[in-house]
């Protein structure tokens, strides 16, 4: 019985989550430049005009000075971001009610809230964590669901004849709410900044928060966002998106393998995927597609199962070849998920017996 050593080198992960509304691209971050390594960019941001929180379904909206809310986070490696402190200044002064609400249908309405009473509004199950993705040629962040929660915000407010106390929370990580980023351009004297703007029309309900008042599906932040980086001294530095179109999330490289009981004149040959970006990948699947021959087994799934970079997993396949035949081919095929993007690819390993 022969057994033949398969290796997969992981040398990062996949690129962005791929579906049919966005393509196979990655957009990563860019601080000085250059990509940042954990927690070596600092950012913080303020709002620009009106930040407006919305209830759809419970007709209650209230809108707070950009410049009032503040926060502070980390970006990078990659295109993970978090945000880590998020503060509204004097919220019961620097927030109140808009003029009109909008219902679910958009359509303007009497709005609920009269005033901001205290403790005003606040963020909610800090620290958040978003991923930068290429959808439709655009950058946007991808609010992601963490093991503090839910991202999202409280607003206190009273009515004509009660106080309100409403919590709304981000879409689930499946239903994949997101926001825009842009880059706008420095000045003489300013570095680039990055903007984030939360649309006024989204694709789809689904994106929209969970309110604890209006249920699923009813909550919408409105406003634009802006994000200035700070180096490790506290200098600030220039902040950029840079989108990143390889041909292909995976670069291959064909070598050959005599280990073990993979003898001499067997000829084991097996590509090495590399993964482009830099988190994790983890297996999901190993399966073997025979070509030439019927005396194959696969003793072993690829392990481990999850792969930093340069780590690698070890598939174990069994060929018990019968007397007289020679040629023997099949293909080892291990699919693999990025941990931070949940995007699936599959590596082919040849494998030639002659």
């Amino acid at each position: 019985m022969k057994r033949l050593i398969i290796a997969l080198f992981a040398l990062g992960a996949l690129g962005v989550l791929a579906s049919a509304s966005f393509a196979a691209d990655n957009t990563v971050w860019l601080c000085e430049g250059k990509e940042p390594t954990s927690k070596s960019c600092l950012v913080s941001s303020e709002g620009e005009g009106n930040l407006t929180l919305e209830d759809m379904k419970e007709e209650a909206a209230i809108e707070c000075t950009g410049a009032d809310v503040t926060d502070e986070g980390w970006v990078g490696p990659g295109s993970e971001d978090e945000t880590t402190r998020v503060t509204f200044t004097s919220p019961t002064t620097n927030c109140k009610p808009t003029a009109k609400a909008l219902n679910e249908e958009g359509k303007e309405v009497a709005n609920k809230c009269e005033s901001v009473v205290s403790p005003g509004v606040g963020p909610v199950d800090l620290g958040w964590v978003t991923l930068l993705e290429l959808v439709a040629g655009k950058s946007k962040d991808r609010i992601k669901e963490t093991t503090h929660g839910q991202p999202g915000y409280t607003v206190h407010c009273k009515s004509s004849i009660l106080e309100l106390a409403d919590e709304c929370k981000s879409a689930s990580a499946a239903k994949d709410a997101r926001v825009e980023v842009e880059n706008l351009l420095g000045t003489a004297t300013e570095p680039p900044l990055v903007t984030v703007t939360f649309p006024e029309e989204t694709e789809s309900k689904s994106e929209w928060a969970k309110c604890s008042l209006g249920g699923e599906e009813s909550g919408l932040v409105r406003g634009k966002v802006l994000i200035a980086a700070l180096n490790s001294s506290g200098t600030a530095v220039s902040l950029e998106v840079s989108e990143v179109t390889p041909s292909s999330d995976w670069e291959v490289e064909n070598e050959t393998i005599n280990e073990g009981e993979c003898a001499a004149e067997i000829n084991c040959l097996y590509e090495i995927l590399s993964p482009r970006a830099a988190q994790a990948i983890r297996i999901v699947n190993t399966a073997l597609d025979v070509l030439i021959g019927k005396d194959w087994e696969l003793e072993r799934a690829c392990e481990p199962v999850r792969l930093a970079r340069g780590e690698t997993c070890t598939a174990w396949v069994l060929l018990e070849p019968l007397e007289g035949r020679v040629n023997y081919a099949a293909d080892l095929l291990i699919e693999a998920e990025s941990e931070a993007t949940g995007r699936r690819e599959t590596a082919e390993v040849e494998i030639l017996v002659e």
